[in-house]
C-alpha cells in the first residue's frame, strides 16, 4: 500500500494536532464539522468530561442538556470523567443510558439526601449503579445524608477496581443509635484495595473504615489526606494502622477539638517509613505547635523530597517562630519547596519585617513564601 500523500491523511497525525486543542471546545466543536476523521479525536475531548453541578447560571442548560441525551448515546462512550449533583442523576433521561458510560473512570457525586423525597431516593439507587460500574478507579462523593442506611447501601456491590477515594463534607445527621448496622448491609466476602483516600470534614468516617459495612482495604495506602478533621492528632488509625508504612504521600490540615480539651498530641511521622512527600497546615496557635512537635519526630533516615508547611505565625510566640525556623532547616528534608505564612490584615512592610528578624534561616535559604490571609485560605 502507498503511503498517504498528505500528513493530514495520516490519523494518529490528525489525533496528535487535536490533543493540543484538549482546553478549546470553541475549536473543537469546529475540527468536529470537517470530517469524520477530525470527528472521532474532536468528540473525544469534548465529551471527555461531563458536569451536571448546580448553579443559578446554568441549571436549565443542564436540564437542557439532559434531554438531549436520547438524541446521541453514543457519545456517553466517550465519557470518562462525570461530575453531577443528586438532583439531576435521579431523571429517567440519565438513568436508562447508564449502560453506555462504558469509559467512565472517575465519578463525582454532590448533594444532600432527603430519606423523604421519592426524587432522591432515585438518585441514590442511580448513583449505587454508577459506582457499580467496572471501569470505576475514582470516586469523590460530597454529600449530606439523614441517615446511614442510605450511605452504606451506596457501596454494595461496588466495582472492585476503585483505587482512590475521596469522601468530602460527607455527613451523617441521624441519631447516635443510627450506627447499629444490620447485619444485612455487610454483604461483601472481600475487601477492595485503596490506592488513596481522602477524607476532608468528616469525623463520623473514623467510625465507618472501622466498620464491617466498610468495603475497603486501608492496608496498602500510598497517599492519605485528612483536611479539617477536628482533633487529627488524636486519629485512631485503627484500621488504617497497617497502611502507616506504605504511605508515601500524606497531607494533612489540623483544626483545634471542639470542646477544647488542652493541645492535640502530635503524630508520630516515625511510623511513615516510606514517606517521601509531606504537607502540614494549620489555621490556629494550639495546632501549630502540634505541627512543629509533629516535624519533630521525622526519622533520620526518612528522605523527604518534598515538604509544604502552611502556618499562621501571627499566632504564636517569638519563641515559637524561632524553633520553627531551626527545626525545618536541620531536618532531614532533601528537597523543602515551600514554607507558607500567612497574616491576617497587616502590612507587606510588617510581614517581611518579622520574617526576617525571626525566621532568618528560612529567608537565607530562599525557602519562605509569606502571604497575607483572610480567613482559612492558606492553602
Amino acid at each position: 500500500m502507498d503511503p498517504p500523500s498528505k500528513p493530514l491523511e495520516i490519523q494518529e497525525l490528525v489525533d496528535h494536532c487535536i490533543d493540543f486543542l484538549h482546553d478549546s471546545r470553541r475549536d473543537l466543536k469546529r475540527c468536529a464539522l470537517v470530517c469524520r476523521a477530525w470527528l472521532y479525536p474532536a468528540q473525544f475531548h469534548l465529551f471527555r468530561n461531563w458536569t451536571f453541578l448546580d448553579t443559578a447560571a446554568d441549571q436549565h442548560r443542564r436540564v437542557a442538556q439532559l434531554d438531549r441525551m436520547p438524541m446521541s448515546p453514543g457519545v456517553l462512550r466517550l465519557v470518562v470523567r462525570l461530575q453531577a449533583q443528586l438532583q439531576y442523576v435521579y431523571r429517567p433521561q440519565f438513568s436508562a443510558f447508564l449502560p453506555q458510560f462504558t469509559k467512565l473512570q472517575e465519578l463525582r457525586i454532590g448533594g444532600v439526601y432527603l430519606p423523604s423525597s421519592s426524587t432522591y431516593w432515585m438518585s441514590m439507587m442511580t448513583v449505587k449503579r454508577l459506582l457499580s460500574i467496572p471501569s470505576i478507579q475514582r470516586v469523590e462523593l460530597y454529600c449530606t445524608f439523614h441517615h446511614l442506611a442510605p450511605f452504606l447501601r451506596l457501596w454494595e456491590g461496588c466495582s472492585d477496581n476503585i483505587q482512590h477515594l475521596a469522601l468530602g463534607r460527607v455527613i451523617i445527621t441521624g441519631r447516635a443509635d443510627d450506627w447499629v448496622i444490620p447485619s444485612s448491609l455487610v454483604r461483601r466476602t472481600s475487601r477492595i484495595r485503596l490506592e488513596t483516600l481522602v477524607i476532608s470534614y468528616g469525623a463520623f468516617i473514623r467510625r465507618w473504615v472501622a466498620a464491617d459495612a466498610c468495603p475497603f482495604d486501608f492496608s496498602r495506602l500510598t497517599k492519605l489526606t485528612l483536611r479539617m478533621v477536628e482533633h487529627v492528632g488524636a486519629f485512631k488509625w485503627g484500621p488504617l494502622s497497617g497502611s502507616l508504612a506504605t504511605i508515601e504521600e500524606l497531607d494533612l490540615t489540623m483544626i483545634q477539638q471542639m470542646p477544647r480539651a488542652g493541645p492535640p498530641p502530635h503524630i508520630d511521622l516515625s511510623q511513615f517509613k516510606r514517606l517521601r512527600i509531606l504537607a502540614l497546615r494549620s489555621f490556629d496557635s494550639e495546632t501549630t505547635v502540634n505541627i512543629l512537635d509533629t516535624l519533630s519526630t521525622v526519622h533520620p533516615h526518612n528522605r523527604i523530597l518534598i515538604s509544604r508547611i502552611s502556618l499562621f505565625p501571627s499566632l504564636l510566640t517569638i519563641e515559637a517562630l524561632t524553633r520553627l525556623d531551626t527545626l525545618l532547616t536541620t531536618l532531614p528534608l532533601l528537597e523543602l519547596v515551600e514554607v507558607k505564612l500567612g497574616w491576617a490584615w497587616t502590612s507587606e512592610v510588617y510581614r517581611l519585617t518579622v520574617a526576617e528578624d525571626y525566621l532568618p534561616l528560612l529567608r537565607s535559604r530562599y525557602l519562605l513564601t509569606v502571604v497575607e490571609t483572610r480567613g482559612s485560605d492558606l492553602n
